[in-house]
């Protein structure tokens, strides 16, 4: 098995600078920064949104980099009422996501 190199799986998953990709998303898509929340490994999830529904969802690793995980169109957000911690569920109390 070969040992894992995070230059390589960059390369896979679509990564680049944050500021290049950011500037990217809103340049050619015109999406911002929309939401983001924590990831257990010490990485953070992003979502930008543009007016017109397109969707991208990046990881902003603690290297910079910044990696495409998933994109899309026709988003629609539905916001539930969010229930008091001690009422939601476990993986719910490790970390958080924050709409903007």
């Amino acid at each position: 098995m070969d040992a894992y190199d995070p230059e390589s799986e960059a390369i896979k998953q679509d990564c680049m600078a944050y500021a290049d990709l950011t500037s990217y998303l809103a340049s050619a898509f015109g999406e911002v920064r929309s939401g983001n929340g924590e990831l257990e490994n010490g990485s953070s999830m992003e979502l930008f949104v543009s007016p017109s529904g397109s969707w991208t969802m990046i990881e902003l690793r603690g290297d910079g980099l910044g990696c495409v995980h998933a994109s899309g169109n026709q988003l629609k957000l539905e916001m539930p009422k969010r229930p008091a911690l001690a009422d939601a569920p476990s993986w719910n109390r490790v970390g958080h996501f924050t709409l903007e």
